[in-house]
């Protein structure tokens, strides 16, 4: 993550995908960029609570506005929940654009304790957050973060995106060194 005057910019590679996330100090994304050549290139600006998104998915154009509620708008989770875990609150709804569909979806985050996990050989104390899609998907599906506890720092994310017996993504920092 980086600050400049527009807010804290937080960049995301994944494999040939880039992510452009534009966040506030609390955490909330006020606007978020995807872009994958050849098959995606998507910008979504939040206004008020008016989130519009434009651009194109697999060759199609893409140009629809949604209504929201006063809830956040969550886009690096990676980023977001760690500023949840400064506050006060034990649970916080938020929303968040799946990036794999491009669906507006209400989540749920819940902290859920404490432990302490194993990142690049070294024992780590870390903070346990659970997050659930809102309505109906709540019981069928829900994805695990840690973040370290001295600084709320992204560590490990888990969670099963599939039918049964899908194999598990796990996402985590691979390294402490600097």
């Amino acid at each position: 993550a980086e600050e400049s005057e527009e807010g804290i910019v937080i960049w995301g590679v994944e494999k040939n995908k880039t992510f452009y996330n534009l966040c506030t100090p609390d955490g909330a994304t006020r606007e978020w960029r995807f872009d994958e050549p050849g098959r995606h290139e998507i910008t979504a600006l939040r206004i008020g609570n008016n989130l519009t998104i434009r651009g194109s998915r697999l060759g199609e154009e893409l140009s629809r506005t949604v209504a929201l509620d006063d809830r956040p708008w969550y886009q690096p989770l990676s980023f977001s929940l760690g500023k949840f875990l400064g506050s006060a609150e034990t649970r916080t709804s938020f929303w968040i654009i799946r990036a794999d569909k491009i669906d507006v979806v209400a989540m749920t985050a819940e902290k859920i304790g404490e432990e302490t996990i194993l990142v690049d050989t070294e024992e780590v104390a870390a903070r346990k957050v659970e997050i659930r899609a809102e309505g109906f998907l709540a019981r069928l599906w829900h994805g695990t973060y840690w973040f370290r506890k001295s600084d709320n720092f992204f560590l490990r994310y888990e969670s099963v995106h599939g039918l049964p017996g899908t194999a598990e993504t796990i996402v985590e920092l691979v390294s402490t060194a600097q």
